[in-house]
């Protein structure tokens, strides 16, 4: 195996080949010996950049992290004082459509937080938190009755949302995530 350790790019390199076998062979089934053989490097240049499973574990949720926030933030620069109640949910599942890329390594970094990594269960709690408040900002942006009701919503939002990308990526259930939202509300 070539050694490019001098490449700019070995890191990019890294991280995708990382998430590409995190989403089809989950975060546990993937070693760094693995990642290194994917991506046609050599273990100590791996090693260089990632010296733990850990640390490139957490890079990924990281990036994960931002693009999930990153939906939100559009969602929320989305909203007046003349959204609609029903344009709300539009937007916000708009945001959170199915992408099973996305869903993929979403569930299987939610797998390693559940099983094993007591750290990344801890950062989705507080994502999910963050995450939530962002949703009941939203809802008061918007100046309407849907705020009350939205306050609630969104503590439950992405338990939906995680349920949902499940029966989207097993195909069991082509009901939309707005029409389960309108359903709750």
């Amino acid at each position: 195996m070539q050694d490019t350790h001098d490449n700019s790019n070995v890191k990019a390199q890294i991280l995708e080949t990382a998430i590409e076998l995190f989403k089809n062979n989950g975060v546990n089934d993937t070693t760094l010996a693995k990642i290194a053989t994917a991506a046609n490097l050599s273990k100590g240049t791996l090693y260089y950049y990632y010296p733990t499973k850990n640390q490139l574990v957490e890079e990924i949720a990281d990036l994960h992290f931002t693009n999930m926030e990153n939906k939100i933030y559009k969602w929320l620069n989305s909203l007046n004082l003349e959204t609609t109640e029903s344009d709300f949910l539009n937007l916000l599942t708009e945001e959170f459509d199915f992408d099973s890329d996305f869903a993929k390594l979403h569930i299987a970094l939610q797998s390693e937080a559940i099983s094993l990594n007591e750290e990344l269960a801890e950062k989705f709690r507080s994502k999910y938190d963050e995450w939530s408040l962002l949703i009941e900002v939203g809802s008061f942006k918007t100046g309407h009755d849907i705020a009350k009701k939205l306050k609630t919503l969104s503590k439950i939002f992405f338990v939906v949302y995680n349920g949902k990308v499940i029966q989207d990526l097993m195909s069991t259930d082509k009901t939309s995530l707005e029409d389960i939202l309108r359903a709750l509300l």
